[in-house]
């Protein structure tokens, strides 16, 4: 029975942690495609009150019903195309890149201020992370009937395995401003830290990258790579080495 909560349990929380990465990723599509059809909604009052009108001094003329009709029709087709495509990043440039479909086509992806770009994990990533051969979750909209090019409400970049974590271990080694530490969870990994960590001891003094020593315990915080096996964007590391304990005095 306990087992079963348990998996129970376990099941809920990797569902949620699920849809609210899709709803992270969805948001920007439907908000933008809601405001489009808000848009439509808005010119239908209108015309509604126009023909409203019309009628009140009137029956409505065929014509002018007929141009009732054209002109909302109109506006249906100023509503953009909705684009969703999966594909390999083939070449990247400042404000776009083109991605490889499976079917062989070249799809360039335009990327703005508007765009929400993120990782496999929903961290916030942007193009300057992206790599030749990435793969990638493009949505947004057509820009044009040609169906070449996609403007990019949200990107998702499956290739780049980064998210926040913690991680205890022992520093194996010390090179410059960077060191390893053995995790039981990961093994090896790589900590570089930056001009904005916070690296204190374990009763929450500030200490110099200096005092860590080969063998301390530490605990770190940062961005983690799983592809790479580093931490990036070091936010905390605590010595809980030092201050080192004092040698008992043995009894006689």
């Amino acid at each position: 029975m306990i087992k079963k909560t348990i998996f129970i349990s376990t099941l809920v929380i990797l569902t949620i942690y699920s849809v609210s990465g899709v709803e992270a990723m969805e948001n920007p599509f439907k908000k933008f495609f809601q405001e489009r059809k808000t848009e439509i909604k808005t010119v239908k009052q209108e015309l509604k009150v126009e023909m409203k009108n019309l009628k009140l001094t009137g029956t409505p003329t065929a014509e002018q019903r007929e141009d009732f009709k054209k002109e909302i029709q109109e506006e249906k087709k100023k509503l953009p195309k909705p684009a969703s495509r999966q594909g390999t990043v083939d070449t990247i440039s400042a404000n776009s890149f083109i991605i490889l479909t499976a079917d062989g086509k070249k799809i360039t992806v335009e990327i703005s201020d508007k765009t929400e770009i993120v990782r496999k994990y929903w961290g916030k990533s942007s193009l300057s992370e992206f790599h030749q051969g990435d793969k990638v979750n493009v949505r947004g909209f057509w820009k044009d009937e040609t169906k070449l090019t996609i403007t990019a409400l949200s990107v998702r970049n499956m290739s780049i395995l980064k998210r926040n974590a913690t991680f205890w271990g022992k520093i194996k080694s010390i090179d410059n401003q960077t060191f390893i530490i053995v995790s039981l969870e990961r093994g090896e990994l790589t900590v570089k830290p930056n001009s904005n960590t916070k690296i204190m001891s374990r009763n929450g003094k500030m200490i110099s990258f200096s005092d860590l020593q080969t063998g301390h315990r530490v605990r770190v915080s940062g961005v983690w790579d799983s592809a790479l096996k580093t931490l990036d964007e070091v936010k905390t590391i605590k010595d809980w080495s030092l201050p080192i304990y004092p040698t008992p005095t043995p009894k006689v």
